[in-house]
């Protein structure tokens, strides 16, 4: 079981916090930043549990019996956290045999009322309520700026999509002209598991460092994201935007065809848009000014302050 310390000195007291893990990358980055987010809040001490395996006759059984069988000496939480369908069960069994107030991040498979808070991307739009926090999208932890961080580009691919469609040729197209017209001295490209094709063969000639999703670690975007001096995200790819988001780096938007005429995450994209934090391709094409480039969104620790305040 992994352990965590963080301390501040804003508060005598220390909130022991669970952390419920499902083995989701992208879920568990999102519970960890909410605790970065109240560590620079208050002392916090986090644990790590794994969630209930063995379906809902196995938690059931759980729920009734009042056990949860991978926790053993751990002091009783006062924040009981996590993020995705597989965590829900869990965070509720959890309250129920030890205590402490569950917290589900993104929108639960379960009714709202049966968790004390929950922290809501906006384009769920979920109406606002006693349990209900809204972030600006998903939650992120911060990206350490280096002090002598060069002028490196990173632009972030992701692949076809529910939502959008992939075109290669125009994705090219705009990569192209994003390198040629900007003053970075190195650029990096990096793939992700839904990127269609081999990146080299796709990207032909252009000068860059290509990355394979495959050949680095879960660090390796915070990482380089904190060397970055501007970064590029397919609009598909709604996690790595919000994470370069949270860098020092001006972060805009590779157009990708909508698959559909309105569809939930364009509603973020257009919200982050509209309040100069990011723009598309176009819209940077057309000269039009990021007025809030390389200000970090920091909506991981504005999403703690408001659970902190309705917990009391």
């Amino acid at each position: 079981m992994n352990t965590v310390n963080h301390s501040t000195a804003n508060s005598d007291k220390t909130w022991v916090v669970w952390r419920i893990v499902d083995g989701n990358r992208g879920h568990e980055k999102q519970s960890q930043a909410l605790i970065e987010g109240l560590a620079l809040l208050v002392s916090v001490t986090t644990y790590d549990v794994p969630a209930i395996k063995g379906g809902v006759f196995h938690s059931l059984y759980c729920w009734i019996s009042k056990q949860y069988p991978t926790v053993q000496g751990l002091p009783k939480p006062d924040l009981i956290i996590g993020t995705g369908h597989k965590t829900h069960a869990s965070l509720l069994i959890a309250r129920r045999c030890f205590g402490g107030k569950a917290v589900a991040l993104m929108r639960p498979s379960l009714p709202l009322s049966w968790f004390d808070q929950t922290i809501i991307p906006s384009h769920d739009r979920v109406k606002d309520g006693p349990s209900v926090i809204t972030s600006k999208g998903v939650l992120c932890p911060s990206a350490a700026q280096q002090a002598d961080k060069g002028s490196l580009g990173l632009i972030l691919l992701g692949g076809d999509s529910n939502a959008f469609s992939w075109n290669w040729p125009d994705v090219v197209a705009q990569i192209q002209a994003i390198v040629s017209a900007t003053e970075c001295s190195e650029w990096i490209i990096s793939d992700s598991r839904r990127t269609p094709g081999k990146l080299e063969a796709q990207l032909g000639e252009l000068t860059a460092t290509c990355i394979h999703w495959r050949d680095v670690d879960s660090s390796w975007i915070q990482a380089t994201l904190a060397r970055c001096s501007q970064v590029w995200v397919s609009i598909d790819s709604t996690s790595m935007l919000y994470e370069s988001l949270n860098s020092q780096a001006e972060v805009r938007v590779i157009e990708l065809a909508a698959k559909k005429a309105h569809n939930k995450f364009m509603l973020g994209i257009n919200q982050l848009e509209a309040d100069g934090h990011t723009q598309t391709f176009s819209q940077w094409k057309d000269g039009q000014e990021l007025s809030h480039g390389g200000i970090p969104l920091n909506d991981h620790y504005r999403c703690a302050k408001e659970l902190l305040e309705k917990l009391g």
